[in-house]
């Protein structure tokens, strides 16, 4: 992928109402320049996927293919491709979000089930934000250390860059640690990732009330993973309401490092 792709790549995913926009490309192959695939027949654009690495373990997301050559191998060899380039880099778990009509398919590939992941919304209006703060520039190694303690791979260069595009909306916790990041666009906003220490769920909720206070949108949406059955309580209990169901599959090593207890929200489907 290059940024002259990214028009496609908006299109393509359009069809899917996934509410990209060509920012989220550019921040994606930022992220990862040689890990973003187009699939091409003669010269004309017809698939992409992306993966994101974290060191040893990664995420693989945006497998889609135009629906005129679906069910042509395409999809699977994009996910190949981004397989065996994040094993080249040196990653040992890759992880990616399936809808569930899709879990086959992956399985085919090598993937296994690990958890449920609900996509949950809610209307922001009424939220207002308690004594959370707005991160600084200087509070984000930190930041990055206590999300590498529950994620289990360092996710320092996404938490930078996105504290540059949304600046004022990564909140955090210092008794006990914890941090939120939102990210709003004209198409959508997304809460996550959500990470607390020792899975304090007032905390958790504290920085949720926070971020939603400190939207524009009038809806805000998170992906909830069932492996913290607290965050399940918790974003219901404020009334957040399921849209969808997906699975979080994994292919090589399982990360034994990643604490689920203190993850209230992944970061996004494409990028955990």
């Amino acid at each position: 992928m290059n940024p002259g792709d990214f028009s496609f790549a908006v299109s393509l995913t359009d069809v899917e109402d996934w509410a990209y926009v060509e920012e989220d490309f550019d921040r994606l192959l930022g992220y990862e320049p040689e890990g973003c695939f187009i699939a091409e027949i003669e010269k004309q654009p017809v698939g992409l996927t992306t993966a994101t690495s974290y060191g040893p373990m990664a995420w693989i997301g945006n497998v889609i293919v135009d629906e005129e050559f679906r069910g042509t191998g395409i999809g699977a060899q994009l996910v190949r491709t981004a397989v065996d380039y994040l094993a080249s880099v040196g990653v040992k778990t890759v992880h990616l979000t399936s809808y569930v009509s899709t879990i086959r398919f992956y399985e085919r590939l090598g993937f296994r089930q690990e958890f449920p992941v609900s996509t949950m919304s809610i209307a922001t209006a009424g939220f207002d934000s308690p004594d959370v703060d707005v991160a600084k520039e200087t509070d984000l190694e930190r930041i990055a250390a206590l999300d590498a303690a529950y994620l289990g791979g360092d996710r320092s260069r996404i938490i930078r860059r996105m504290w540059r595009d949304f600046p004022r909306l990564l909140l955090m916790n210092d008794v006990p640690a914890g941090y939120v990041i939102a990210t709003c666009t004209e198409k959508c906003c997304e809460i996550g990732p959500l990470i607390v220490e020792s899975g304090s769920p007032d905390a958790a909720e504290q920085l949720l009330r926070g971020i939603l206070g400190s939207v524009l949108a009038d809806r805000a949406r998170m992906f909830v993973p069932h492996a913290n059955p607290r965050a399940t309580e918790l974003v219901e209990s404020l009334g957040f309401e399921e849209d969808f169901r997906t699975m979080r599959m994994v292919h090589g090593e399982v990360n034994e490092a990643e604490r689920t207890e203190g993850i209230y929200a992944l970061g996004a489907l494409e990028k955990g």
